[in-house]
């Protein structure tokens, strides 16, 4: 395999070469080698590094590109305010919503759930989208006339929210 063909299996399997992390509470802007341009770019990591935010990580896919983000950003490793990161062991902290991003056999499970499960996961959802699905799956499903009330109660207040 050459070299750009283990770069984008790596990128495929989320398993960069290295990884770094900004420590501070800022902003911190790293150098980079783009791994398919193979040209220089300047990233701005930012985010609360004690939550794990994905901004506050760097990726590094090559052995090459490596050695380019440890020259340019030597400053930076020196001052403590990028460190090497093993993801592995702590894994990152994604903003997506889990709740939001639930296919329609884990909607209709939950629609089956106990009555405060049910609750509690129309609670974290914070999107429009899955909490229609989840009203059309319920009407589809027969689902008590109750949960359906429910699910329509929190698809109105997420529209309000939107509008605001």
């Amino acid at each position: 395999m050459n070299k750009d063909a283990n770069v984008y299996s790596a990128m495929q399997k989320d398993a960069p070469y290295a990884t770094y992390k900004k420590v501070i509470l800022g902003k911190a802007s790293v150098k980079v080698i783009n791994p398919f341009s193979e040209n220089p770019e300047e990233h701005i990591l930012e985010g609360n590094p004690g939550k794990n935010e994905s901004g506050c990580f760097v990726d590094v896919w090559s052995v090459e590109g490596d050695m380019f983000f440890q020259k340019m950003n030597e400053l930076l490793l020196k001052q403590g305010v990028l460190v090497s990161y093993d993801r592995e062991s702590k894994p990152l902290v994604t903003d997506i919503n889990e709740f939001n991003v639930l296919n329609d056999e884990e909607l209709y499970e939950l629609l089956k759930a106990p009555f405060f499960s049910l609750q509690a996961a129309l609670n974290e959802m914070s999107s429009e989208a899955p909490v229609q699905r989840m009203l059309v799956i319920a009407e589809q499903e027969e689902i008590s006339s109750k949960r359906i009330g429910h699910v329509e109660a929190r698809l109105a207040e997420l529209q309000e929210l939107s509008l605001t």
